[in-house]
C-alpha cells in the first residue's frame, strides 16, 4: 500500500490525537529551525521543492544552541554544501519577535512574513510563488 494511502485510512485517529494535544513547556525554537535544516540537507529529495516554513512567536526558551549559532549553522550549511534549504518565517501571535524571525529567513534566502488569521492564506500563496 502506497504511504499517502495508508495515511487515508489512519487519518481519522491521527485527526483525534492531533485535536488532544496542548502546548507547554518551553519552546526550543533554534534547536528546531538548526535540526529542521540539517534534516532538508541530509534528505535530499531530487524531485521536490527544498524548504521549511516556520510559524513561530519568535521566542526561544529552552533551546541549547544562541540564534547566533543557528545563524551561522543554517548559513554554513547552505554556503559549503552548494544546495540550499530556504527557510521561509511566519510571525504570528502578539509581541511577535520579528527581528529574530527576519534574520532566519534572511540566513537562508528566504522571506519573513508577519501573519495574522487574516492574511495566512495569503501568506502561504506568496511563499509558494517562490518555487
Amino acid at each position: 500500500m502506497a504511504r499517502d494511502e495508508s495515511l487515508g485510512i489512519q487519518r481519522t485517529t491521527l485527526t483525534t490525537q492531533i485535536s488532544s494535544l496542548f502546548a507547554n513547556g518551553g519552546t526550543a525554537l533554534y534547536d528546531a529551525v538548526i535540526l529542521g535544516h540539517q534534516h532538508l540537507l541530509e534528505h535530499p529529495t531530487p524531485d521536490r521543492i527544498t524548504a521549511m516554513v516556520v510559524l513561530s512567536d519568535g521566542t526561544d526558551e529552552s533551546s541549547r544552541a544562541s540564534l547566533e549559532e543557528t545563524l551561522a549553522t543554517i548559513a554554513a550549511s547552505d554556503e559549503t554544501l552548494g544546495s540550499g534549504v530556504r527557510i521561509f518565517t511566519i510571525g504570528y501571535g502578539e509581541g511577535a519577535r520579528e527581528d529574530v524571525l527576519d534574520q532566519i529567513a534572511t540566513a537562508t534566502n528566504g522571506k519573513f512574513f508577519k501573519g495574522t488569521p487574516e492574511n495566512i492564506e495569503e501568506i502561504f500563496k506568496e511563499i509558494s510563488t517562490f518555487f
